[in-house]
């Protein structure tokens, strides 16, 4: 601390200074109040986990000052990826998915690793059948993978994992899958190749109702299907 013509108090060993943000949206980290000693707060280990530009201000002894310079905080090195926009819940098979997934590559405070614009991230099935549709590769730019036109041919529950730079996301959230719209008529179950005659054909004769990738239209219980 000083007076008013500018000299340090030397004197001083008992003044509590405080630092506080004066810009950004996070939280100060470290030891934040300080005595100080012959006029001299001293602050060490002073540090900030989300990646943006600060100012600090000071208090104490009913006087203050700040902001200080700005400091650009960078990310840490790359942590994990996370899944910022899950698959849309429901979809159609053979349809992309109406919500794509959107991945980003964070560091371990969460912040977004701007700085990359080349790993590739890969999707994959994480649980269910068949195989997953579509461009199945984005590369990161901003550290954001935005995958498109994903989609899976089979009928039921799945779910997505993504992987790149030595680091998996997954699984998504479940992504149910109904039928497409009813493309043929197919036989199950065949009748016998040889029969007696007055003896049945079969017991029975299956016939499935399915879509264009051969899912059975298990929603449809009204068309009626004539021998």
């Amino acid at each position: 601390s000083k007076d008013q013509n500018g000299n340090l108090q030397t004197s001083d060993d008992t003044t509590v200074v405080t630092v506080s943000l004066a810009t950004g949206t996070g939280t100060l980290q470290g030891t934040k109040q300080v005595t100080v000693t012959g006029g001299v707060a001293t602050f060490v280990g002073l540090s900030y986990n989300t990646a943006e530009t600060i100012s600090l201000n000071f208090s104490g002894d009913g006087l203050t000052v700040g902001p200080s310079t700005s400091i650009t905080v960078s990310t840490a090195a790359p942590f994990q990826l996370v899944i910022h926009t899950q698959p849309s819940s429901t979809a159609t098979a053979g349809q992309p998915f109406e919500t794509q997934p959107i991945v980003y590559e964070v560091d371990q405070y969460g912040n977004l690793e701007t700085g990359d614009n080349s790993t590739v991230i890969t999707a994959s099935l994480g649980s269910g059948n068949g195989t997953l549709r579509g461009t199945t590769t984005a590369a990161l730019s901003g550290g954001v993978a935005s995958f498109v036109g994903l989609a899976d041919n089979t009928a039921g529950i799945i779910s997505l994992n993504f992987a790149g730079a030595g680091f998996t996301a997954g699984p998504s959230n479940n992504v149910f899958i109904s039928p497409g719209p009813a493309a043929q008529l197919v036989i199950q179950t065949p009748p016998y190749a040889t029969v007696t005659a007055g003896k049945p054909l079969t017991d029975p004769i299956v016939i499935n109702e399915v879509d264009q990738y051969g899912n059975i239209e298990t929603g449809d219980n009204s068309t009626v299907v004539t021998a």
